[in-house]
């Protein structure tokens, strides 16, 4: 039965809400017989998720507006994100690893060599949310604070061995001057880290905005405003900053002809075009 009296969960809004989508692809995915990755946590959390009407309503509507090219995307996102981080952990197997805008994001479960230690960043609201329904371990912590209240600097242990930000699915939500701001800071503070993110560029930014936000039921609350097709871009923001690996977010995948004809084309459409790109960058140097 539903639950739409009492709530036993946070509910979230505005950009806090677009969490939902990267956990409803990978807990769709658990169902399909050749999965791009499997996560089974996702799929119990959108259960427990569903007992309270809205999130249903939301899951919902995920079903029925959005095709398996987006659900792949945001599978492709994560594993891009995924290989990313074993790069850095090849060579700095202690190292700190930071996950910007966390949300209900699984992935240390995915890379863990049993040494790193992992911080999942996050709105307050969020980080309640997230608490309740995945626990936090030893080598695990939650820092409950907005990406821009750079106070959560303070809160990164020993940094010694490394340190590595991730972003799934996040900055171009903020405006750019703060992403700007926001890496010049990391910069200044943490010389010789590494950051692995995704971007889009202005027109796959307006095309998202439409067919993802305000499809999904999530266009008045959350926009994306903040566009970087080249790695160029911000590599001139500082001469420290410098680009270790930028590629087009389908060009290393292994293509499955079930995924159908017409969502292999679109994506080597957006391969292309540029239009959604995987950045890792190194800031600063020791």
């Amino acid at each position: 039965m539903q639950n739409t009296g009492s709530r036993n969960s946070a509910e979230l809004e505005g950009v806090s809400r677009t969490l939902l989508l990267p956990l409803w692809a990978r807990a769709r995915e658990c169902n399909q017989p050749n999965p791009i990755l499997t996560d089974n946590w996702a799929k119990q959390i959108v259960e427990n998720l569903s007992t309270i009407a809205s999130y249903k309503n939301s899951f919902d509507e995920m079903d029925r507006v959005f095709d398996r090219y987006y659900q792949l995307s945001q599978l492709i996102r994560a594993k891009c994100l995924d290989n990313e981080i074993r790069t850095f952990l090849t060579t700095h197997p202690s190292g700190t690893i930071v996950n910007i805008g966390a949300g209900f994001d699984t992935t240390f479960a995915r890379v863990d060599n049993g040494l790193l230690k992992w911080y999942d960043l996050d709105l307050p609201e969020v980080i309640t949310l997230r608490r309740k329904h995945i626990p936090e371990t030893e080598r695990t912590k939650c820092i409950a604070k907005s990406v821009l209240d750079t106070s959560w600097f303070d809160d990164i242990g020993d940094d010694r061995n490394g340190v590595m930000f991730v972003s799934c699915g996040v900055l171009f939500f903020l405006h750019g001057q703060q992403v700007k701001q926001l890496f010049l800071e990391l910069t200044n503070r943490f010389a010789g880290s590494e950051a692995a993110f995704d971007t889009m560029s202005k027109l796959f930014m307006v095309i998202g905005n439409w067919s993802v936000l305000r499809r999904s039921g999530m266009g008045n609350q959350a926009v994306m405003r903040w566009s970087m097709r080249s790695a160029q871009g911000i590599v001139n923001w500082d001469k420290r900053i410098s680009v270790m690996s930028e590629y087009p977010m389908f060009s290393r995948i292994r293509v499955d002809k079930s995924w159908g004809k017409s969502v292999i084309n679109r994506m080597r459409t957006v391969n292309r075009m540029r239009g959604i790109n995987i950045f890792h960058l190194r800031l600063g140097a020791k």
